[in-house]
């Protein structure tokens, strides 16, 4: 937003515009007449508004939250947009932490190998979970033997 308003000019009028669908948007005004023709499809329950000089605001809105993504002129949240595809967005009820997530749609050709666990390697024993892991030397990251041995 600051940068459109930076730019000053036509792009400072879309900044304004920006301004008051966010402001209208926090007082629950209707904002309808200022989304976009075609929506958005590429992250689930965006909302893009047209701020005029063909500059967009890109929101999702989900269960009472608005969360504020991205806005620029068209090409600029056109390439935010192809970059985040796939993002979903949640904030727990009680701490309102906010937690993103990104959906990739890769092809199983470029998931990352994960090698299984040798079933050999499970154990009944009680030792601490760092020490299970093959030459992982606990000692080189924790310098307090307490915790170390924790």
């Amino acid at each position: 937003m600051l940068r459109l308003r930076n730019r000053g000019g036509p792009w400072q009028r879309a900044y304004s515009t920006g301004c008051d669908i966010i402001e209208s948007l926090r007082l629950g005004a209707d904002v309808s007449n200022k989304v976009t023709n075609f929506g958005e499809s590429r992250i689930k329950h965006a909302v893009k508004y047209d701020l005029g000089h063909a500059c967009r605001l890109v929101t999702v809105q989900t269960d009472n939250y608005i969360y504020l993504l991205s806005a620029g002129t068209h090409e600029d949240v056109d390439t935010w947009l192809e970059r985040n595809s796939g993002l979903h967005i949640t904030a727990d009820r009680q701490t309102h932490e906010v937690t993103v997530t990104h959906v990739t749609e890769a092809p199983p050709s470029d998931w990352r190998d994960l090698t299984p666990l040798a079933e050999s390697s499970f154990t009944e024993a009680n030792a601490p979970l760092l020490s299970r892991v093959p030459g992982f030397d606990v000692d080189a990251f924790v310098p307090e033997p307490y915790f170390a041995n924790s």
